[in-house]
């Protein structure tokens, strides 16, 4: 940028005065010379001008075709500077382009779910029966800040604007956020900061906590951020994630609910957490009519200093429309999201959230790399009903190691069928851990019921009461086909219905041994909850057994002798059977 005209009668491309020479700045975009005072440059952004190597852009020429500041070619210049190598140049000059935006307004409202907007269901997997709805959000890398436009006022309009916002703030107070994070583990489970703030200032790149922590100063609200446990409860994300990002200055009372999602797999089949979708309240059940005057929003706060002093987000729009799930049961303790935040605790780092709050209890280590993607599972029909389906048309059925239950167990022969033909080399090596409703696994029964072994079936839910077992048998005819019969008395019995009655029949002779299949069921439910139910199903000859949880996981609970009020999560299997060959291992040694 050079500061002097080329020509002396050179007009000013605001006042049309001539240009004498000093004092002026020349746009490389349209070429036309401007003053320094029609331009609104301060002496200090006009001398930092005069050394900078970047082009320097007009404030006209930094308008989009509505007269708006364009935020999406201010992201692409910021994504040219931090590919350039001058990220730090290029953000100052930003900051100096964006001198003359207006402030804007946020709405006192929070916005509440309406028919238009699509449902995210698997993001409605995750967060079980709520209050809140989860909304479909463009999985394209500005997820984030899609879900915070559309929690703000129902669209994505703003999410160019937030995120060139957000990106400034992270450069102008790396130290504000570093130092709010140095002790809530917040770096084990982020990005480095400075990539997380190079990864903000291009676009279609993924955020992270950094970046939602800086983006509620920028909306200046909270934001309350719920990490699921898809990838087990012993996952260190899902206690430093399940937080609430407080901004530096705190002007609204309304806290926006987003949860980390996932559209995608590796190819290990493990879910990858890269999707953001906002919760949003839903609508009342009467229309209502909102004030849209100036009188019913609030502005935001400026920035703490000149140099990152960007004006408030652009006006919001809201109504109101009733909603179908506005009475649905909780999952998610979020009723105290549109709260007013506490003024009186210093809004400089981030407010953990405690465990009955979330229900996702505290992880401190990883658990496995196996998880449940609900969306992938095969659809929710009725199971036993498709497999008396399936007999009574002779038809195969793929049965998948995985899959719903929609509320019953499977009846006997049901799991009959899966036990004869479901292969060994496709079943799971134990129970996957994360969020378990009404799910059922067939496991590799490899591990279990050996000679007069324990059984046991380790899985992350917590503490199981004790449970009951019944037995039923099964007798192999010549043809093939298997007829359940009675153990009455050590003898067994033909079990037939007369007159509404059943007459049990002795069977002359008993039956041989080596023909007789035993299915064992044991039935138990979570003490925490005892209408969450679990039933492990296995037979004498199969080598794989069926797991099914019937009802919705309520979350963990401390155990009962903790003194730290901590959730209670059972050491993975893999670790327990290592300790227990510890002392043979320390024999040999």
């Amino acid at each position: 940028m050079n500061d002097f005209c080329p020509k002396g009668d050179y007009p000013c491309g605001f006042c049309h005065d001539n240009c004498d020479g000093y004092k002026c700045v020349g746009c490389d975009k349209c070429e036309d010379w401007f003053h320094q005072n029609c331009e609104g440059l301060s002496n200090a952004a006009f001398n930092y001008l005069k050394n900078c190597t970047l082009p320097y852009i007009c404030s006209r020429c930094c308008e989009n075709i509505s007269g708006f500041f364009d935020y999406d070619k201010s992201l692409g210049r910021l994504e040219f500077a931090i590919q350039s190598g001058c990220f730090e140049m290029g953000a100052r000059m930003e900051t100096i382009f964006m001198r003359r935006e207006p402030k804007r307004l946020l709405p006192k409202q929070a916005f509440r779910f309406e028919h238009s907007m699509s449902i995210d269901h698997l993001a409605s997997d995750l967060v079980g029966k709520s209050d809140f709805v989860p909304v479909l959000v463009r999985g394209n890398g500005n997820c984030l800040f899609n879900a915070l436009s559309i929690a703000i006022q129902g669209n994505e309009k703003l999410a160019s604007e937030i995120r060139v916002r957000t990106c400034l703030e992270m450069f102008y107070h790396k130290d504000f956020y570093i130092n709010s994070h140095k002790r809530d583990r917040m770096a084990l489970v982020s990005p480095p900061y400075e990539e997380a703030v190079g990864n903000c200032a291009q676009n279609f790149k993924f955020s992270s906590a950094w970046t939602i922590h800086a983006a509620a100063t920028v909306i200046s609200r909270c934001i309350k951020s719920l990490y699921p446990p898809v990838h087990g409860l012993l996952d260190p994300s899902v206690s430093i994630l399940n937080c609430e990002f407080r901004p530096r200055a705190l002007q609204s009372k309304h806290t926006i609910n987003i949860l980390w999602c996932s559209m995608i797999q590796d190819k290990s089949g493990n879910c990858l957490t890269n999707h953001f979708v906002p919760l949003l309240p839903p609508a009342p059940m009467n229309v209502i009519d909102i004030d849209l005057s100036p009188s019913s929003f609030e502005e935001l706060a400026s920035l703490e200093n000149s140099s990152s002093n960007n004006p408030p987000l652009s006006p919001s729009r809201t109504s109101g429309l009733d909603h179908p799930y506005s009475k649905s049961p909780k999952y998610l303790s979020l009723n105290n999201s549109d709260q007013e935040c506490d003024q009186k605790q210093p809004p400089l780092s981030s407010t953990k959230s405690s465990s009955s709050d979330l229900h996702y209890g505290k992880a401190k280590r990883q658990f496995s790399k196996t998880t449940i993607e609900t969306d992938n599972l095969p659809p929710s029909n009725n199971t036993n009903q498709t497999c008396e389906q399936n007999r009574s048309s002779n038809i195969s059925l793929k049965i998948e190691a995985i899959g719903r239950v929609d509320n019953s167990f499977f009846d006997a022969e049901c799991l009959l069928n899966i036990f004869k033909t479901f292969p060994v080399s496709e079943a799971l090596p134990s129970i996957p851990p994360g969020l378990k409703n009404n799910v059922y696994f067939i496991i590799k029964n490899t591990a279990n019921i050996v000679g007069d072994k324990k059984c046991s079936f380790p899985d992350d839910c917590g503490t199981w009461s004790k449970g009951s077992a019944p037995k039923t048998y099964f007798l192999r005819r010549e043809s093939g086909e298997y007829r359940n019969i009675i153990l009455r008395n050590k003898m067994f019995h033909l079990n037939t219905r007369s007159k509404g009655k059943s007459i049990y029949i002795l069977m002359e002779p008993q039956p041989d041994p080596s023909k007789i299949l035993t299915l064992c069921r044991y039935y138990t439910a979570l003490k925490l909850d005892p209408t969450y139910r679990r039933r492990i199903s296995w037979m004498n000859s199969s080598s794989v057994f069926v797991v099914e949880y019937l009802g919705m996981f309520p979350g963990l609970a401390p155990h009962g002798n903790s003194k730290r009020k901590q959730a209670y999560v059972r050491a993975p299997y893999d670790v327990s059977h290592v300790m227990e060959e510890m002392p043979d291992f320390l024999e040999d040694i």
